[in-house]
């Protein structure tokens, strides 16, 4: 295929695949895109964090790698618009801040990190995870459960279905089955106005730092270190911690792709994914220009999209319902789809477990333990 119109391609479906399926993992969308080529997968995995504010937003449904809570709480205020503006322009400064201080990191990226280094910071990590939860001991079970089930079924079939549960199909299940409420109608004052790009530019260097930890260091996911650095923020400052969740999501692809462009290391399975493809150290100096286009692009859309989006649904035009019920059924076909029986029941055993866990009061961040459990009994044993 040639490269410009897989590019294209790439992007579009990269949007459409964080609009309308949210809890797809970056590695499954890179194999899902693997007909396009290096450019096409490379383009996708940019533009899915820009589609996938949308429904962490509207729906509070997360990646996996944006996290939902602050965005939605904005949207239910009324503040759709101005957190879907706050979320794109969090993407652009996370790129600008990347790109700029890009020489500077290049001493800090690891060639090979020390397993006793690994180790210690993915249980500081974990710590914190169950730390940060008021109900300790349920986070602990819920947790170790997650563990275990990374320790039966821990593969790169496994990430796209377990993580579509956790962090897509259970807030979208929890709505249709608990909540009747709709978002207020659009906000005013600050909601009417285009976020201040000073007030962004702290939480978006914490991201791009937490940014560099999941990107080089395996097993680490953003909204794991993107909770350490959230204490930094008053409670209700839902727009900091809205930008330091998105910039360290795509903060963690570019890094990821920084350390195999540099040092040619595979952090991540889209990396391993994109080599498959064709893609090349030599190819991935070359990428900034495309990607920074597929950025523009993206953020384009994201701005065309954040008025009339909330007023379509705080309207009635579009009932939030529709739109969880057509997410989740594409969500669920997709998954059988890809995964066959086997990734169905995982799913929706992830998503039971994690609809349960929010009923108690829980957050998604307990649910990185399905990576993080085998990565650390890998590096004990």
């Amino acid at each position: 295929m040639d490269a410009v119109l897989g590019g294209i391609l790439g992007a579009l479906f990269g949007f459409l695949f964080g609009l309308f399926l949210p809890g797809i993992h970056q590695n499954s969308l890179a194999i899902i895109l693997v007909p396009l080529g290096p450019l096409g997968i490379l383009l996708g995995l940019f533009s899915q964090f820009f589609g996938a504010v949308i429904p962490s937003i509207v729906l509070g449904a997360s990646s996996g790698e944006i996290s939902s809570l602050p965005g939605k709480r904005l949207f239910s205020e009324g503040l759709g618009e101005r957190a879907i503006l706050v979320s794109g322009y969090s993407l652009v400064i996370s790129f600008g801040l990347f790109l700029l201080f890009l020489p500077a990191v290049l001493l800090f990226l690891p060639e090979r990190i020390n397993p006793i280094v690994s180790i210690a910071l993915l249980s500081f990590f974990s710590a914190l995870l169950i730390l940060y939860e008021k109900r300790r001991f349920f986070a602990g079970v819920f947790f170790a459960l997650a563990g275990v089930l990374g320790l039966l079924f821990i593969s790169e079939e496994s990430l796209f279905p377990a993580f579509s549960g956790f962090f897509g199909g259970a807030p979208i299940v929890a709505a249709l089955l608990f909540s009747g409420k709709s978002a207020k109608k659009r906000g005013s004052g600050r909601s009417l106005k285009a976020p201040e790009i000073g007030s962004l530019i702290f939480p978006c260097f914490l991201g791009s730092i937490a940014g560099f930890f999941v990107g080089t260091f395996p097993a680490l996911t953003v909204s794991v270190v993107a909770s350490v650095f959230s204490g930094l923020f008053r409670e209700n400052d839902s727009e900091s911690f809205l930008a330091l969740a998105v910039s360290g999501g795509i903060s963690t692809f570019l890094f990821s792709l920084s350390s195999f462009s540099l040092l040619g290391l595979e952090r991540s399975g889209s990396i391993s994914t994109l080599l498959g493809a064709g893609f090349t150290r030599e190819i991935g100096l070359g990428t900034v220009a495309a990607s920074l286009l597929g950025v523009a692009l993206s953020f384009l859309a994201l701005v065309l999209l954040s008025k009339p989006l909330p007023e379509l649904f705080s309207s009635g035009k579009l009932g939030l319902r529709t739109f969880e019920e057509i997410s989740i059924v594409i969500l669920f076909g997709l998954v059988g789809f890809l995964s066959g029986p086997s990734g169905l029941a995982l799913f929706v055993l992830a998503t039971a477990i994690s609809v349960l866990a929010g009923k108690l009061g829980l957050g998604k961040r307990v649910f990185a333990a399905f990576v993080i459990v085998p990565a650390l009994y890998g590096l004990v044993f």
